[in-house]
C-alpha cells in the first residue's frame, strides 16, 4: 500500500469515526429531551382524564341535588310520615273514604346511594275516582314511583279494587338543599288528566247487558284501512301511559296524542309496524340514566330488531335491548 492509499484510508477512517461521535453525543443529549416529551405526553393526557372526571362529578353532584330538592325528607322515618300524610290527603281530597283504604309501611330498601320507603296501599272505590288518585299522585311533583299497579272487581257494583306500592327515596348520605314544594297543581280537568281517560273508555268491568236485537245498534261493515305511507308512523306520538296488569293479564296502555286515542294492547298482539312481544316487571338500571330503577318497560319486536321502552316515553325512545338482558321466557 503506497502513501497515497494509506492517507486515503485514514481520511475514511477519521470521517466514519467522526459521525459516530456526532451520533454518540446526539444520542446521549437526545435521550433526555425524549423521555421529558413523553412524561409531558403522559402528564397531558391524565390533566385531560382529571377534567372530564371533574366535569362528571360536578354533573352527577348537581343531578343529585337537584332529586335531593324533590324528596320527602332526609330521614326514612320522616319521609315515610310526609308520605302517608300525602296519601291521607289525596283520599279524603277526591272524596274516597279512608275506611276503604290501608295503607301498610314498606322498606327501607337499601340500594346504592339511596335507601327505598313507601306505602303499600289497597282500597276500593269508583273507577273514576281511583284513576283520579293515580292521577294526582303520579304528577306529584315529589321524586316518587308506583309500582305494581293493579284494578281487579270489587263485590260491590259500580266500585274496582286497586292495589300499589307508592315509594320514594332517602338519599344516603343527603345533601344539604333546600327542598321544593311538593303540592300538586295538576287540575283533574287539564289535558295530562285526560290521557288516562282511555281507562274510563274501555270500562273493562261494567257487567254484561244483553241487548234487545230491535233496539241494537246497526252494525257497519268497516272498510279496508289505506295502506300505510311510506315514511311510517309518527312514533313520538305514541306515549306509553300504564305497563298494569288486569285481572292477571299484563296489558300496555298507549296514548296516540295526535288522534287523541288509548290503544290497548297485550303480549303477542301487533303494535304498529312490529310486535309486542313482552311486558318486562325487573327491576332494572334506567336506561340512560343508571342512577334511577325501573320497574317496567315493554319489549317490542321491530323488524329484525328487539327494543325496549321504558314507561312513560313514547315509542321513538326504543332502545335496543341485548339478549342476555330480555326477560328469562324470551332468552334465545
Amino acid at each position: 500500500m503506497n502513501a497515497r492509499e494509506r492517507k486515503l484510508v485514514r481520511t475514511v477512517l477519521s470521517l466514519v469515526g467522526g459521525f459516530g461521535l456526532i451520533l454518540g453525543i446526539r444520542s446521549i443529549l437526545l435521550k433526555p429531551l425524549k423521555a421529558l416529551d413523553d412524561q409531558t405526553r403522559q402528564v397531558r393526557l391524565g390533566l385531560q382524564t382529571i377534567q372530564k372526571e371533574q366535569q362528571a362529578y360536578f354533573a352527577a353532584d348537581n343531578f343529585l341535588k337537584s332529586q335531593a330538592r324533590r324528596t320527602f325528607a332526609s330521614e326514612v322515618d320522616t319521609a315515610t310520615a310526609a308520605m302517608g300524610a300525602m296519601l291521607n290527603q289525596k283520599i279524603v281530597q277526591l272524596g274516597l273514604r279512608e275506611e276503604s283504604f290501608t295503607r301498610v309501611p314498606v322498606g327501607p330498601v337499601k340500594l346504592r346511594g339511596a335507601r327505598e320507603v313507601g306505602w303499600s296501599v289497597q282500597g276500593e272505590g269508583g273507577l273514576e275516582k281511583i284513576v283520579d288518585l293515580v292521577y294526582l299522585l303520579e304528577v306529584n311533583p315529589a321524586l316518587h314511583r308506583i309500582q305494581n299497579l293493579v284494578l281487579s272487581t270489587s263485590d260491590q257494583p259500580g266500585r274496582v279494587r286497586v292495589r300499589f306500592r307508592f315509594v320514594t327515596l332517602v338519599l344516603d348520605p343527603s345533601p344539604e338543599v333546600k327542598r321544593s314544594d311538593l303540592a300538586t297543581t295538576a287540575s283533574l280537568k287539564g289535558e295530562e288528566r285526560q290521557l288516562y281517560a282511555g281507562i274510563l273508555e274501555r270500562d273493562l268491568f261494567r257487567p254484561y247487558v244483553r241487548r234487545d236485537p230491535a233496539t241494537a245498534p246497526e252494525i257497519k261493515v268497516a272498510q279496508p284501512a289505506p295502506p300505510p305511507a311510506p315514511a311510517g308512523p309518527n312514533l313520538k306520538a305514541f306515549r306509553i301511559m300504564s305497563l298494569s296488569t288486569w285481572n292477571g293479564q299484563a296489558e300496555a296502555l298507549i296514548r296516540d296524542l295526535e288522534k287523541n286515542q288509548t290503544l290497548a294492547c297485550r303480549p303477542g298482539q301487533p303494535l304498529l309496524d312490529g310486535q309486542l312481544l313482552a311486558i318486562d316487571y325487573r327491576t332494572m338500571p334506567m336506561h340512560g340514566n343508571p342512577l334511577l330503577q325501573s320497574f317496567s318497560r315493554l319489549i317490542w319486536k321491530l323488524g329484525d330488531g328487539l327494543y325496549a321502552v321504558e314507561k312513560g316515553q313514547t315509542l321513538a325512545d326504543k332502545f335496543p335491548i341485548p339478549p342476555d338482558q330480555l326477560p328469562p321466557g324470551l332468552n334465545p
